[in-house]
C-alpha cells in the first residue's frame, strides 16, 4: 500500500512539474503585461531620490508615474506625512 501511495505522490507531482514549463510561464506573464498597459507608479520621498529615478528610468519616462512627497520648501525632519501621502505610498507600485 505504500508503495502504491509513493508512486501516486511521484507521479503527481512529476505531472505538475512537467506542466509548469519556462515558456508557458513566459506566455503568461507577457499577457499580463500586454493587458495592463497602465504606468507604472513611482513615489519618492525627497528631491535626491526623485531625480535619480528619473535618471534610471530614462528614455522610458513615458511609463512610469513619478511622484515626489515631499515638496520643496518643507523641512525634512520636521515631516509628517498626511492621509494624501499615505494614500499615494500605499497605492505606489514601488516606493523609494
Amino acid at each position: 500500500m505504500k508503495k502504491i501511495l509513493l508512486f501516486l505522490t511521484l507521479l503527481f507531482c512529476l505531472s505538475t512539474f512537467i506542466s509548469c514549463n519556462k515558456e508557458s510561464v513566459n506566455q503568461n506573464i507577457d499577457t499580463i503585461n500586454e493587458a495592463n498597459k497602465e504606468k507604472i507608479s513611482v513615489t519618492t520621498t525627497i528631491f535626491p531620490l526623485y531625480d535619480i529615478t528619473k535618471t534610471i528610468v530614462g528614455d522610458n519616462i513615458d511609463k512610469y508615474d513619478i511622484n515626489i512627497l515631499l515638496k520643496s520648501g518643507l523641512d525634512l525632519h520636521n515631516f509628517q506625512p498626511s492621509v494624501k501621502d499615505i494614500d499615494t505610498i500605499s497605492n505606489s507600485d514601488i516606493f523609494i
